[in-house]
């Protein structure tokens, strides 16, 4: 029997990329697993490989450093507890409706232009196909991979203010929203919440008892707008990329 690979080979973007791209499969990185890596990255030539690290785990950071991983975003992990939390009503009224691939032009604007702060704009090797990433993403939501609320702009002219996507698992009754977008002209204006509240609200009506959502640790104004919908933080990690080959 095959040992199992240290690493999963991440086909999806190796392509969109143009490199070669792996995951480490284990939360935590010894001096051991360290060299067991290095070995396959040699051997797979592997350009770029992704950590996802417990912040406590400080051990790992610490072999992760050792070894010339870079430290590329904090991921959080917001959740909301549909049967303890009582939804909340924003003051604000703005036309919310599903989404089709009509909204794909306007969104895929929104999309290539909001997410700066994402491990994929840090990194300097990665950062310049980032914005078509997610404009990708949407295009996919809107094809079906996830539900797609959109609100309808109050300035006329049928336009479009902000998105959200989201993933309903009805076995697992959970939902995850994936992309919150506010076109820059928009904001201010609580847009935002009303995307996130009209998710809880589907969310709620389909019988889910949780929506988890991840954000950056440097978007303050995203984890500002979970904490006042209801969601409360349920785990801090790290992405670290380490690149062997440009």
């Amino acid at each position: 029997m095959s040992e199992t690979p240290i690493c999963d080979y991440l086909r999806w973007d190796s392509e969109f990329f143009g490199k070669r791209i792996a995951r480490f499969r284990g939360g935590s990185l010894t001096a051991e697993s360290g060299r067991a890596l290095e070995a396959y990255c040699k051997m797979e030539s592997i350009d770029c490989v992704y950590l996802l690290a417990d912040s406590p785990d400080m051990k790992t950071v610490r072999v992760a450093e050792s070894q010339g991983f870079s430290l590329m975003d904090v991921r959080m992990t917001f959740s909301h507890d549909l049967s303890a939390a009582r939804l909340t009503k924003s003051k604000a009224s703005v036309p919310i409706r599903p989404g089709d691939e009509n909204d794909y032009a306007q969104l895929r604007g929104i999309a290539g232009a909001v997410f700066e702060g994402t491990r994929f704009f840090i990194d300097e090797k990665l950062c310049a196909k980032a914005p078509e990433l997610y404009r990708i993403w949407v295009e996919k939501s809107l094809q079906g991979d996830a539900e797609v609320l959109v609100s309808e702009s109050d300035l006329g002219g049928g336009g479009i203010s902000g998105f959200i996507t989201c993933d309903i698992d009805g076995e697992a009754q959970t939902g995850t929203i994936g992309l919150v977008g506010v076109d820059s002209a928009h904001r201010g204006k609580g847009i935002g919440r009303l995307l996130v509240e009209a998710v809880l609200t589907r969310a709620a009506a389909q019988g889910l008892q949780f929506v988890q959502v991840v954000t950056q640790g440097r978007n303050l104004p995203a984890q500002a707008l979970y904490q006042r919908t209801g969601f409360v933080s349920s785990s801090v990690q790290l992405w670290f990329h380490k690149w062997y080959q440009c």
